[in-house]
């Protein structure tokens, strides 16, 4: 077991953001609730204040009757042109309330970054489920895994008690994770604010061999114990203080985990996390089950082909051989601990000597941290070169590497402090602690599409089959960039697409299809492209079995891929009345999403839901589809399906769910929702900056 202590900062946590629009005595503005004026009809009237109340309560679902309406007048002001009327609605027969929104055990969110957009990319290599976000501004990809990796069972059962050193029981509760940044409150209801201390337990399971390091943030006290052994204890009062240590795991295996804290005074806060091996961030340890921050793993095909052959000696300059032994990685700190029994804490040196294994050519960095001196040598060239004594500094060099290639790096410690630490990254890897090839390594792309609006994905279940995914952003002119990952890593020549403001693109059983300037566009294999259909209507979608939706038609591929049948919506499309002057007009189709051998189209002022064998058939609608009446104005992601049975989309700020002859509203956002459904659905609210798993 080794132990390492750092310290970090306190860092600050991102507010969730305010809803847009202005409010009067609390109910907010809505820009589709018509004013009544005199000449209304109650018919009318009728029809809009159902939608206008459920579109106040929100989360439940109204269901009401024009007769079960009365308007009584309360007061009114007589003017030459009209009247201005003030009503007091009294309800005969009460309004049914069905409950409608999730429970709050079946929602869980994690602060993030803002994003731009969220998809569910896949099983990686090691076999954990994969969602990304992308950034705006700059297209940075962020990765959030799904494993069974962590906390069995319900998770944490924390327990509560009086005074800072575990005094008597005042309550207990289970929890999926500890990220608790209390400040001047309290952890629990019944927990005082200051002088109480808490005890965690539960059993942890990993499934990957490796070193496992976890983290402490806490202000005050806090201990840590992997199976009753101490990995941090820091019992102490302070501000908030990061700490870590370092444990070998083995995988398949349960750890029983304990974690001790107390609170003295003052502001209070207490996280747990860890980095798993090769994973590049840490995330808080949670449930099994959960969503948190991670890395997508790619094979490590590069390294060392075995271990590192460590020597250690006494003296600076390599003078009485101490100790020899194998290791995986140099990342060391002496201030603890000596390497050895045999090896002095001070006025000692050391050479490490490996192999280096390679897969492709190009330009390597080598970086170092060390407290004293440090030499590192490939192929026999001098590419690090800082023998002095000096504090833990970080220095690097690089070197152009076409085959594999010797490696060594020598180190001494003169006094005081010591540590040392080797890392690298290659043309298409990034940073990581340099060990043996054959484990996994956090996957970077790199970031080459500005002001993204869109993550687009071919997510794959198999670990055996390539990820394809791409980011698609730009202003006047839109550029696409299509990637591929295999297991060993991303392949090289990203296929990049460039085309008008409104270019819309999906990954389809037919490949990667693309509209540009009234065309739908095949783009194969190192992006051979070929014309399949000239369109008059952008496309509403482009669903995953090559099939598209415009505001007018469907169009179907047929069985070779090259030809489509095209369906016009028009019969499905039922007049409407329009309130303003009674004239009919077209209801026009606003989004549209394909599931299974169905197809979901919203229009102005319904839900309808569309058959396909081998034709279009009506098989269900919803003349008024309240509460989603209105939101589709400058939403721009559509209709998103998480769940077919019972049917369940987010539209706007809204998950809905669609049962029997009602719309019922699950859950409400801060901003718009982008969704996306793998193992789990999950939803990205960026004006909130919250990332929300829910249990559907």
């Amino acid at each position: 077991m080794q132990l390492q202590v750092t310290h970090s900062k306190k860092e600050g946590s991102v507010g969730p953001g305010k809803p847009a629009g202005s409010s009067i005595m609390g109910i907010q503005s809505r820009p589709d609730v018509p004013r009544i004026r005199f000449g209304w009809r109650p018919r009318m009237l009728a029809h809009w204040i159902p939608g206008f109340l459920r579109s106040q309560l929100g989360r439940t679902r109204v269901t009401m009757t024009r007769r079960a309406l009365a308007y009584r007048a309360l007061a009114y002001r007589a003017a030459p042109v009209s009247i201005s009327i003030i009503l007091v609605i009294a309800l005969v027969q009460g309004p049914v309330l069905d409950a409608a929104p999730l429970p709050d055990n079946r929602i869980q969110s994690l602060s993030v970054e803002s994003g731009a957009d969220l998809a569910y990319l896949g099983k990686d290599a090691s076999g954990q489920s994969v969602y990304a976000t992308v950034s705006y501004t700059e297209g940075e990809m962020n990765y959030f895994t799904i494993s069974p990796d962590g906390m069995q069972g319900a998770g944490f059962n924390v327990q509560y008690f009086e005074g800072k050193n575990l005094g008597k029981l005042i309550v207990a509760e289970t929890r999926d994770s500890l990220n608790m940044p209390m400040g001047n409150g309290s952890p629990h209801k019944d927990v005082p604010r200051d002088d109480f201390s808490i005890r965690a337990t539960g059993t942890l399971r990993v499934t990957r061999n490796g070193t496992y390091t976890f983290f402490t943030r806490s202000d005050d006290g806090v201990r840590l114990y992997i199976n009753g052994r101490p990995v941090i204890d820091k019992w102490k009062p302070q501000g908030t203080t990061e700490y870590s240590g370092s444990v070998d795991l083995v995988a398949g295996r349960n750890y029983q985990i304990k974690l001790e804290y107390f609170e003295q005074g003052g502001p209070g806060h207490l996280e747990l996390l860890w980095k798993k091996p090769g994973s590049d961030v840490a995330s808080h340890v949670s449930r099994s089950g959960s969503l948190a921050p991670g890395s997508f793993l790619v094979r490590e095909t590069e390294g060392l082909h075995s271990s590192w052959q460590a020597e250690y000696f006494e003296g600076r300059n390599f003078e009485k051989p101490a100790l020899k032994r194998s290791e995986n990685v140099i990342d060391h700190d002496f201030n603890r601990s000596s390497a050895a029994a045999s090896v002095p804490r001070t006025n000692f040196s050391a050479r490490w000597s490996g192999k280096l294994k390679i897969s492709r050519p190009g330009l390597y960095r080598f970086y170092t941290t060390s407290d004293d001196g440090v030499r590192l040598y490939v192929n026999g060239q001098s590419v690090i070169d800082e023998w002095r004594g000096m504090a833990p500094t970080e220095h690097s060099g690089e070197i152009q590497l076409s085959n594999d290639a010797d490696i060594v790096l020598e180190y001494f410690q003169g006094g005081g402090g010591a540590s040392i630490r080797l890392e690298w990254e290659g043309p298409q890897s990034g940073r990581r602690l340099l060990g043996p090839a054959g484990g996994f390594r956090g996957l970077e792309i790199p970031s080459s599409v500005t002001f993204v609006h869109s993550l687009l994905s071919q997510n794959s279940d198999s670990t055996s089959s390539p990820i394809r995914f791409a980011t698609m952003g730009g202003g006047i002119e839109s550029t696409l960039m299509a990637y591929e990952v295999e297991a060993s890593g991303l392949k090289p020549a990203p296929v990049q697409i460039s085309g008008a403001s409104d270019m819309s693109a999906a990954f389809t059983k037919l490949g990667l299809l693309v509209y540009d300037n009234g065309a739908l566009i095949q783009y194969g294999e190192g992006g051979k492209q070929q014309e399949l259909l000239s369109l008059n209507d952008a496309p509403l979608t482009i669903c995953s079995d090559g099939s598209l939706v415009t505001s007018g038609s469907f169009y179907e591929p047929g069985a070779n891929g090259q030809s489509f049948q095209e369906y016009p919506l028009a019969k499905f499309l039922a007049a409407r009345e329009d309130d303003s002057n009674g004239d009919t007009a077209a209801n026009a189709v606003v989004s549209a999403q394909c599931f299974s051998d169905q197809v979901l189209l919203l229009t102005e002022k319904e839900l309808i839901l569309i058959k396909r064998a081998g034709g279009l058939e009506a098989v269900r609608r919803i003349p008024n589809a309240e509460p989603m009446n209105g939101q589709w104005q400058g939403n721009r992601r559509g209709l998103q399906i998480l769940k077919e049975n019972p049917l369940i989309f987010a539209y706007g700020n809204g998950l809905y769910t669609w049962k029997g002859e009602a719309v019922d509203m699950l859950y409400r956002g801060t901003g718009e929702l982008s969704c996306a459904s793998g193992p789990i659905a999950v939803c990205l609210d960026s004006d909130a900056g919250k990332l929300i798993q829910f249990d559907l």
